[in-house]
């Protein structure tokens, strides 16, 4: 270590390349700290969403030990009374399983068919660059496709991988489901973001894990057979929206201040390279 060069400019140079990198990295500590609180607000405010609902006012109800007399018990807890309890099939047009053929591991370009992953299906929603390209060759099953509106479910895989569900907002075309992919289509008196929504809620997610089968942490997996009876709340459609509504303001800020850190860091990245090489003197700051 002792052997290794170092370009060293002069002192003054020196404190202020420290300074003008020390001012970045103060900028990106407190984006990453908005990040932070932004995240732990979407996580709250998604919980309340789920269990106390929109009024007719556009507010959220009372909690339910303050307002007793404005929620019922349900298999699912304590739920805003004008909300049903239903079984998944009921709100079901569609519960597909896809399609695993051995497929290459790039991904498939626009005009080409790909299967996709289950990286597809993350809690922070759906990705359609994590697929596979489709062999030349192989004919494409096209009523496997996913479209904008899906739900995809996570079929089998390690426990923590099991059950994860993800709304399809917008899509390219030419995916279609793996087998351990399932894709819901819903009855159009649902609004399948916020199925979305309650299928990963704390106490659906609850219901789900009693059924998953597997005899490994490695290999567990839900059937369509679990999946048809399983309770979700049903708001009215009205409050659906709203809830939906309301969620995305609050992940717009979010991505917002996402957006901002990742420029910073990468404003920091360059500027390191810059000031570290000389390519860019700092001299005029002095």
């Amino acid at each position: 270590m002792e052997k290794v060069p170092l370009n060293l400019p002069p002192l003054p140079e020196q404190t202020k390349i420290a300074e003008v990198l020390d001012t970045l990295d103060a900028a990106i500590r407190g984006t990453e700290a908005v990040v932070a609180k932004l995240q732990a607000m979407k996580q709250g405010l998604l919980h309340d969403l789920l269990t106390r609902g929109i009024d007719a006012n556009g507010d959220l109800r009372l909690p339910q030990p303050e307002a007793p007399h404005l929620y019922h018990q349900t298999p699912l807890g304590w739920l805003p009374k004008e909300w049903d309890v239903v079984p998944l099939g009921s709100l079901t047009l569609d519960l597909a399983q896809g399609w695993s053929p051995d497929c290459p591991a790039e991904a498939a370009l626009a005009h080409e068919w790909g299967v996709l992953k289950t990286t597809a299906v993350v809690w922070s929603g759906y990705n359609d660059h994590e697929n596979k390209r489709l062999p030349e060759g192989m004919k494409p099953r096209p009523h496997l496709q996913v479209e904008a509106g899906d739900i995809l479910i996570t079929r089998a895989g390690p426990s923590s991988r099991v059950a994860v569900v993800a709304h399809v907002s917008a899509t390219r075309d030419k995916l279609m489901i793996s087998d351990k992919l399932y894709r819901l289509r819903v009855v159009l008196q649902q609004n399948p973001a916020f199925l979305a929504l309650a299928m990963g809620s704390t106490s659906v997610q609850r219901e789900i894990t009693k059924t998953i089968s597997g005899m490994a942490e490695s290999q567990t997996n839900i059937s369509q057979s679990t999946l048809k009876p399983l309770p979700v709340p049903r708001p009215s459609r009205p409050e659906q929206d709203a809830i939906v509504q309301a969620l995305q303001a609050e992940v717009k800020k979010l991505a917002t201040e996402e957006r901002l850190l990742d420029k910073l860091r990468l404003q920091k990245s360059g500027l390191m390279d810059d000031l570290l090489t000389g390519r860019v003197p700092v001299t005029p700051l002095l």
